[in-house]
C-alpha cells in the first residue's frame, strides 16, 4: 500500500472483542507512519446562550440536558452508531538514545484532524525508587 505517496508495509492486528487495528510502516526505513482503526462516529453536542451572554438558569440547563438525553435515546433506538475510520499519524521521527521515535502525533477522524501533539522530549528508562509501584 502507500501513505502520502510513500510505499508502506501493512500489518493487520486483531484480537478479542472485535479488536482490529492496521499498522503502516515505511518500506524503506521500517518506521511506523500510521495506525488506523474503526469506531463509533463521535457525537457533537452544543449548548448556546442567549444574546448578551446572559447566564442560563439551573432550570434552563436541566431542560437542555433532558432534551439532549432524549435525542441520545432516540439515536440509540435507531440502531448502532455509524462507524468511521480513525487514524493516528506518526511523523517527525528523530533519534533518541539510539531509537527513532516520532515527535509529532496527529489524530484524525476520517480525513478531519481532531488533535495534534508535538513531543519535545522523551525520557527512556527513567530511574524509579523501589516503592514507586507499591500500593499506598
Amino acid at each position: 500500500s502507500d501513505v502520502d505517496g510513500e510505499q508502506v508495509d501493512v500489518i493487520d492486528v486483531t484480537g478479542a472483542d472485535n479488536f482490529a487495528v492496521r499498522l503502516f510502516f515505511d518500506k524503506k526505513n521500517h518506521l511506523p507512519l500510521l495506525l488506523s482503526y474503526r469506531g463509533p462516529k463521535p457525537r457533537i453536542m452544543t449548548m448556546s446562550r442567549s444574546a448578551g451572554g446572559a447566564a442560563r438558569s439551573a432550570e434552563d440547563i436541566r431542560k437542555a440536558r433532558e432534551e439532549e438525553e432524549k435525542k441520545l435515546g432516540s439515536e440509540r433506538s435507531a440502531g448502532p452508531p455509524e462507524e468511521v475510520e480513525f487514524y493516528i499519524r506518526l511523523s517527525d521521527h528523530k533519534k533518541v538514545d539510539g531509537l527513532m521515535l516520532p515527535f509529532k502525533l496527529t489524530f484524525l477522524t476520517e480525513s478531519e484532524v481532531s488533535e495534534e501533539f508535538e513531543i519535545s522530549k522523551y525520557q527512556l528508562n527513567p530511574q524509579f525508587k523501589a516503592d514507586r509501584f507499591e500500593k499506598h
